[in-house]
């Protein structure tokens, strides 16, 4: 369980990484995309509540977009 959490806690500090990078240059599908990955782990470890908060930031970067199948596949992560 403790070598699972290492390569999470590696994967959430690239993904965070890539997300710095992504915000600068105002790719909001990327950004998007990152969210949804870092809000899976999240929810891996239990950080509910963080998972939520990131799955927020995803559907309302969909509906500027314009992005349906990600808002509504975002929406149904809260079901």
């Amino acid at each position: 369980a403790l070598q699972e959490m290492g390569k999470l806690d590696s994967t959430l500090y690239f993904y965070n990484e890539a997300l710095k990078i992504y915000k600068q240059k105002d790719k909001k599908q990327y950004q998007s995309q990152l969210l949804n990955n870092i809000s899976n782990i999240y929810e891996r470890l239990g950080d509910y509540e963080g998972a939520i908060e990131l799955h927020d930031q995803v559907a309302a970067i969909a509906l500027e977009l314009k992005d349906s199948t990600t808002y509504l596949q975002v929406m149904g992560n809260h079901a």
